[in-house]
């Protein structure tokens, strides 16, 4: 596979199941700012080419490629996180907590 370019994006076989995506799609990202100076939670937002989809085996399957977020990765269950950035819980599904 080819690395993709700025504005492109390899979503695993879940996560484009899940938005419905194929390549070629365009889709948008929104996240947290991992650090501010003055505390307050900054959401970015961008738009992405999916470029491909990754099988959900190797390194797309890698649970140790997600960063450490205490309160978050350290927890079992997502109904028990206590992340450092807004978080609405009721949007949580099944097939999120599976996942």
């Amino acid at each position: 596979m080819a690395t993709p370019a700025q504005d492109e994006i390899v979503l695993n076989s879940w996560a484009a199941e899940d938005l419905g995506a194929e390549p070629g799609d365009v889709v948008t990202m929104a996240w947290f700012q991992p650090e501010t100076h003055d505390g307050r939670a900054r959401q970015q937002t961008a738009r992405f080419r999916v470029a491909a989809i990754a099988a959900m085996q190797g390194p797309a399957a890698d649970p140790h490629l997600t960063p450490e977020v205490p309160g978050v990765t350290d927890q079992l269950s997502m109904s028990d996180w206590d992340p450092p950035f807004p978080f609405d819980a009721s949007r949580i599904r099944d097939k999120d907590e599976q996942y």
